[in-house]
């Protein structure tokens, strides 16, 4: 993307909230940290993808986002 290779996890999610300018992304399997640029999430009903900046405000049990993280919203 505008000649820079980025590195990506891609994985699954059943939900979101949003909650004071943050966003809990729901049922993702192993959540950890990972040594990407992004983090993409994709809800299997809809087909739903969500892009998120690697840089989470926690990854114990639930990714947490600051909204402005959220790079691209994909229906």
């Amino acid at each position: 993307m505008d000649g820079k290779t980025h590195t990506a996890q891609v994985k699954p999610y059943s939900n979101t909230s949003i909650e004071e300018d943050k966003v809990k992304v729901y049922d993702t399997g192993n959540v950890k940290p990972y040594n990407v640029d992004w983090l993409i999430f994709i809800q299997t009903k809809t087909n739903k993808i969500l892009i998120f900046k690697n840089n989470p405000i926690s990854d114990k049990n639930v990714y947490v986002f600051n909204i402005s993280s959220l790079l691209y919203e994909i229906e």
